[in-house]
């Protein structure tokens, strides 16, 4: 250790550090170089050339640190916006960007075309840009560590690495970065507007299952992610949360790393021993147990490395005498045990400077934290003290032996808030990779990254891993390519591959972290060259790729014809199994139908696999044979359906209106000038305009279509129709439209609505509802979809295009009797070929009609 007030280190020639050491005792000095990662001492070790030195040019530069040896790596550059722009920009280092096994990291980055912050995924070990996720800022999200979560009663489980969650208006979201731009709403906190992760900071706890957040910005709660439980509120006024000032209450809360306690920080005027004041330690409950800190301070909490729940902070000039039990004064760096409240002096500060901690690395490994101290000078030869302007690492134990990694150099940027130029760092959970936020002398922010390494690491590795091994084909499609392969075994300096290359007759195609990876979009029948190679930590390359060449499958199988629906008296939809050529598909003279009906048209519509033909007018009750022959696929090899493809059908008697020429008189509109024709998509449907009609605070569907005499049906019948929403969804996440059925009369009634990203079933008894089923699932309410809503002995089965999404048993309610109809809560919607029936168990057809009600054949 060096004592004393005067130790300046420089740089001579040779790189090497030379000393001048007056008015001190020398104890001990151990200050390692070039050829190790950072440097353990005590000294005043000045940035060189701070108001000269400038970063390396573009993303992926290197340079060494002049003062530690150690390898920077520049990850973003955004030189060419103005110093307004916001940067790369990672968020406070409580909150950690890098995924569970540190093979991504999110940080917010100015999109180079629009000039608008994005939230962009990169690779987590090289710090090479992936895409873009959305436009969000990185706050937003938590990456999940736990690899589950609850829907209708169970576990659905996904891969932690690729997914995080994101809270958006009062909906907690799970998103892939492998599907940009879709998620799955985790839970909708129905009872609030917004939620927030509690006033912005704190990571989720270490078994990713607890999240402190808000509802309103008016009440905290902890959330189980993994078993889908909200917990009490908060007893207390919170004031106006988030940081925005003194007194005014609640900085921020989070959860404790082990989950079993919340550690809140207020905004209000400090205090030893006073409520409501500093950080403060409470149960799951909102019980308060203990106040850990006087004053509100930048901290972090983390498992240390006696395996203890601690907060790490520093001292602050506000009540010092708090700390006086472990030594330490203002600007020491200190840890405090969750469970007793133990303090630890972990490191002495010679003079205070605002700083950053983070402590992401707790999860695998609590030895160290990091702390990113800011300059209180611009210019080093008037003012400085050691650990100004530098990222360091302090162990946890209290040794104090610190080690120092790098000159961050962000400086201050006149107009801009002081957050602009912080320099945050972040460190994974591995603790192998730290990134960090620096304006340099351009006054624009970037990111850069650091390998951390072990102390005495040798960043000089120039080893190459070994080749990946036995690479083979797994399932393949007529467009896609599975490959398998194996992880190799170390290289002589014991590196395995940290992750892999993959390129595509000799282009680069995608980066993977696992031994398997699906190609998709190929050419169907076509042989592809793959080439695989290693990279370890260091980014060395496997000297060999291993390479093999695949072929995607051939179509030889001509398409069959799935289904014969009868849409009205006049047309008929066909589903084939596979993707039509449109030409074979709409050549009318393929379709032919006994009886004398003849096929007038044929047209493929968007799916490719769906044929709608236009016939004269058929006869209800009279069965019918259709023989379709010429009809290609679109494979290379243009496979033909069978010659002579028959399918018998029959139009069925029942309800059907497709509303071409007015609507039937059996409907019966809550509000009639809500409803009206309208042409979309080149057909007449039924259109709902609720665009002026506002929230129903009943919990009922705002407007409704009944069909009169709908109710002979009884508890056995099938409603089908087509609906499309009128809504923008970008801004109405709740845009809905919904089948009613069991219609009694206003207050009585069930309905399923669909939703953006679910399906729900809901019951409405004397005004009051229930909600029996939710299925989330992703509705592209966007583009007409057919809708089924059948009962049969009390089992409703709920169909979208063909596919079942919910079946749920009503016998509890007893018998359900009532008419049907269509409707939405409060949002604009088209309806057309609507039909209905009696439930028929072996008739995929629209159902036959009860007594009363008849098809209408045209004049």
């Amino acid at each position: 250790m060096l004592q004393g007030n005067s130790f300046w280190a420089f740089e001579n020639m040779n790189g090497k550090f030379n000393l001048l050491i007056t008015g001190f005792v020398l104890f001990a000095a151990c200050v390692c170089v070039a050829e190790t990662v950072g440097v353990i001492s005590d000294a005043v070790i000045k940035p060189q050339a701070l108001n000269s030195f400038n970063p390396p040019g573009g993303a992926g530069s290197l340079y060494t640190d002049p003062a530690f040896g150690t390898i920077v790596r520049r990850i973003t550059d955004n030189t060419g916006f103005n110093r307004f722009v916001l940067g790369g920009y990672l968020g406070n280092s409580e909150i950690c960007y890098f995924n569970s096994d540190g093979s991504y990291f999110l940080a917010a980055d100015n999109d180079k075309s629009s000039g608008r912050i994005t939230a962009c995924l990169f690779n987590g070990h090289t710090g090479e840009p992936i895409r873009a996720i959305g436009h969000f800022e990185p706050y937003y999200i938590r990456w999940a560590l736990a690899d589950r979560y609850k829907r209708n009663g169970t576990h659905v489980r996904f891969e932690t690495g690729t997914h995080f969650y994101k809270y958006d208006t009062n909906e907690l979201q799970l998103w892939d970065v492998n599907a940009p731009g879709t998620f799955v709403v985790i839970r909708r906190f129905s009872e609030y507007e917004k939620i927030g992760p509690a006033g912005g900071e704190g990571d989720i706890s270490h078994d990713g299952r607890y999240w402190v957040l808000d509802g309103d910005a008016t009440e905290m709660f902890v959330y189980d992610l993994i078993d889908d439980i909200k917990y009490p509120v908060s007893t207390f006024d919170v004031g106006s949360l988030g940081s925005k000032g003194s007194n005014v209450g609640v900085d921020y809360a989070a959860i404790s790393p082990r989950g079993n306690y919340i550690i809140l920080s207020w905004g209000t005027e400090p205090g030893a021993g006073k409520r409501y004041a500093g950080i403060e330690l409470y149960d799951l409950n909102w019980n308060f147990i203990r106040q850990l800190h006087p004053s509100i301070v930048h901290w972090e909490s983390g498992i240390d490395a006696f395996g203890d729940q601690v907060l790490y902070t520093v001292v602050t000039h506000d009540c010092p005498e708090v700390f006086e039990s472990c030594g330490a004064v203002p600007g020491d760096i200190v840890s405090v045990r969750l469970a007793d409240g133990f303090q630890r002096l972990l490191k002495r500060i010679p003079l205070w400077a605002h700083m950053t901690i983070s402590a992401c690395n707790s999860v695998t490994n609590g030895a160290y934290i990091y702390l990113s101290y800011q300059n209180r000078s611009d210019d080093p030869n008037k003012l400085w003290s050691p650990f100004w302007d530098e990222v360091i690492e302090v162990p946890t134990d209290g040794s104090q032996e610190v080690r120092r990694l790098v000159h961050h150099r962000s400086h201050y940027v006149p107009g801009q808030s002081a957050k602009y130029y912080q320099p945050d760092a972040m460190v994974n959970r591995q603790g192998t990779k730290l990134i960090y936020r620096s304006t340099y002398n351009t006054g624009i922010g970037d990111l850069y990254m650091i390998d951390i390494g072990a102390r005495g690491f040798d960043t000089s590795d120039t080893t190459r891993p070994n080749s990946p091994l036995n690479l083979r084909q797994g399932q393949t499609t007529f467009g896609s390519i599975e490959l398998l392969w194996e992880k190799p075994g170390p290289a002589p300096d014991g590196d395995y591959p940290v992750f892999y290359k993959i390129l595509r007759d000799n282009a680069p195609v995608a980066d993977i972290y696992h031994t398997r990876f699906v190609d998709e979009g190929l050419t169907e029948g076509h042989s592809y060259e793959y080439c695989i190679l290693s990279v370890d930590d260091a980014g060395n390359e496997s000297d060999d790729a291993v390479c093999a060449t695949f072929k995607t499958a051939a179509d030889v199988d001509p398409p069959l014809l799935f289904s014969v629906l009868v849409v009205k008296a006049d047309q008929i939809k066909l589903t084939f199994s596979e993707a039509l050529e449109r030409s074979s598909a709409e050549q009318s003279a393929n379709y032919v139908i006994d009886q004398h009906v003849t096929v007038l048209s044929a047209s493929l519509l968007e799916d490719s696999q769906t044929v709608l033909l236009h016939t004269s007018p058929m006869q209800a009750g009279i069965d019918y044979t259709m023989t379709i022959n010429h009809v290609r696929d679109t494979s290379s090899q243009h496979n033909v359906i069978a010659p002579d493809t028959k399918r018998r059908f029959t139009l069925p008697v029942g309800f059907v209106d497709d509303f071409e020429d007015d609507f039937s008189d059996l409907w019966e509109f809550r509000t009639p000038e809500r409803w009206s024709l309208d042409v979309v998509n080149n057909s007449t449907a039924l259109f709902l305009n609720t665009s002026n009609y506002g929230d129903n605070t009943q919990k009922m569907l705002g407007e409704y279509a009944i069909l009169r005499n709908s109710g002979t049906w009884g508890d056995a019948f099938r409603l089908r129709c087509e609906a499309k929403s009128n809504e923008d969804l970008l801004s109405n996440r709740y845009a809905d439209y919904a089948v009613v059925f069991g219609f009694v009369d206003d207050l009585n009634y069930y309905y399923v609505q669909w939703h953006p990203d679910d399906v729900k079933v809901h019951r409405i008894i004397n005004g009051e509802r229930t909600l029996f089923e939710e299925y989330y699932c992703q509705n592209d309410l966007e583009r007409f979809v057919s809708l089924s809503v059948e009962l049969n002995d009390y089992l409703l089965r709920v169909v979208v295009d063909k596919k079942e999404i919910l079946s749920i048993d009503l016998s509890p309610q007893g018998l359900i009797t009532g008419r049907m109809g269509l409707g939405s809560f409060n949002d604009s919607v088209w309806f057309d070929n609507v039909s209905v029936g009696p439930y028929d168990q072996g008739d995929f057809m629209p159902p036959a009609a009860p007594t009363g009600l008849e098809i209408v054949k045209e004049k």
